[in-house]
């Protein structure tokens, strides 16, 4: 059994458990691999597994500390004068 090289958004979007307009999204932003055959894009299976093993790790490495603390956390941050006021 020969393994297919490339896979139709659909089920590449299957696999991702993404909507097939993700699926397009992405390899437009360059984050999949793949090649436009008339009016369907054909995904790199390749690059499919590369993306699911990048957000493994990513995921691995707990919760990110991006974006706005949580309500009613103990930041601290400190004035012009260097005091700290909460």
């Amino acid at each position: 059994m020969a393994t297919r090289s490339y896979l139709s958004t659909e089920e590449a979007a299957e696999i991702l458990g993404y909507s097939r307009q993700h699926v397009r999204v992405l390899v437009r932003e360059g984050r999949l691999q793949g090649d436009r055959v008339g009016k369907n894009w054909l995904v790199s299976y390749s690059s499919v597994q590369e993306y699911i093993m990048q957000k493994r790790n990513l995921s691995l490495f707990g919760n990110s500390r991006r974006g706005r603390p949580p309500r009613g956390s103990n930041r601290r941050i400190a004035n012009d004068d260097g005091r700290e006021t909460e």
